[in-house]
């Protein structure tokens, strides 16, 4: 063996992948049997087959498009400006949720 016993496959037009049958067809070997460890997901950009251990694996690197999520603005962030007084008062501080809400002065 070797230091590099690998070879990879950079156009996806040589590769077929049928996970249903656990099967990859590789340009000029022809069709192998492989276990599938996970799902593919995406489209395939390329195969890297290596050996180790007297056994063979193939590595699937895909590409997938992923949509950033946007924030909504469901809630409100930001700061109370004004005088100290106002901040202090029983329903500015603690509205219904202190049990002693009306002598509240926090």
């Amino acid at each position: 063996m070797g230091r590099s016993d690998s070879f990879r496959y950079l156009d996806a037009k040589q590769l077929k992948v049928k996970p249903g049958n656990a099967r990859i067809f590789l340009h000029k070997l022809g069709w192998a049997r492989y276990c599938n460890s996970r799902d593919i997901v995406g489209s395939i950009k390329n195969i890297t087959v290596s050996s180790k251990g007297g056994k063979w694996f193939a590595s699937i690197q895909t590409e997938l498009e992923v949509v950033e999520p946007v924030p909504s603005p469901t809630s409100a962030v930001g700061a109370v400006v004004g005088n100290a007084a106002a901040m202090k008062t029983p329903m500015a501080c603690c509205a219904n949720t202190c049990p002693k809400a009306p002598t509240c002065r926090t």
